[in-house]
């Protein structure tokens, strides 16, 4: 597809090296976040990387495992997992609620630093995106792929 990490052209944000990225998924929309965090730890490349990944339960975070390892594994990868229905989820004692400003200031501390990349339903995507620029983020710094 066409929502990739290209190592050469992403990395420079308003003329300075690029040294964060942030991938903010929500439900199936984790697969090409998943596989752009994984190039880049596989790689070694010189980058923060800031996953925010939001489901309704934790039964359905997809690749939870893999997600906490990468987190347990390397220092420069964050990872803030939320679910949105915590009523059907007694057991969650994680983060809850729709992906946020707050969390998003809390996961993120400059926003004009990192490339974003947003992937999952339409409503997300667009919801994410409008928190970003409100908090001061550049139109050129979010890509994104939405899903009905």
């Amino acid at each position: 597809g066409m929502f990739t990490f290209q190592e050469d052209v992403s990395n420079i944000v308003h003329g300075r090296k690029l040294n964060h990225i942030v991938l903010l998924a929500a439900g199936s929309g984790i697969t090409a976040p998943l596989s752009i965090a994984r190039y880049i730890l596989d790689s070694n490349l010189p980058l923060k990387v800031t996953f925010i990944f939001s489901n309704k339960t934790s039964h359905d975070i997809i690749a939870r495992k893999e997600l906490e390892q990468m987190a347990a594994k390397h220092e420069n990868f964050s990872l803030y997992l939320t679910i949105t229905r915590p009523e059907e989820d007694p057991g969650w004692h994680g983060i809850t609620g729709r992906v946020d400003e707050k969390l998003i200031k809390a996961s993120v501390h400059d926003v004009s630093d990192p490339l974003f990349y947003l992937c999952g339903p339409t409503e997300f995507v667009d919801n994410c995106a409008k928190i970003l620029i409100n908090l001061g983020a550049d139109a050129k710094q979010i890509k994104t792929e939405k899903y009905e």
